[in-house]
């Protein structure tokens, strides 16, 4: 065998070794970039639902003596219909 053919063999096993390395790093970074997105979008998600749904603002806006007033309110009106208001009672001192 020539010297210049065992350079030249051995110059296209170095290439093809960079090729594969760099084609490596660069599915590691894309795998990277993906999942980060991923927790990003996870993340705007969740933020959206507590922060814009309307349930958890209307929660969240009212003092307690206003949810503990509307259950009391509630436990009136069952009273006035002939129901049993203990239970809203129980209720409104287990959340107090």
């Amino acid at each position: 065998m020539n010297i210049t053919m065992i350079s030249v063999n051995f110059f296209i096993i170095i290439v093809v070794v960079a090729v594969v390395i760099i084609i490596v790093i660069i599915t590691i970074v894309v795998v990277v970039v993906v999942v980060v997105v991923v927790a990003i979008a996870i993340a705007v998600a969740i933020a959206i639902a507590v922060f814009f749904l309307p349930f958890p603002r209307l929660l969240r806006s009212k003092p307690d003596a206003v949810k503990l007033s509307h259950l009391a309110t509630r436990a009136d009106r069952k009273k006035l219909d002939g129901g049993d208001s203990n239970q809203a009672a129980v209720v409104c001192s287990s959340l107090a």
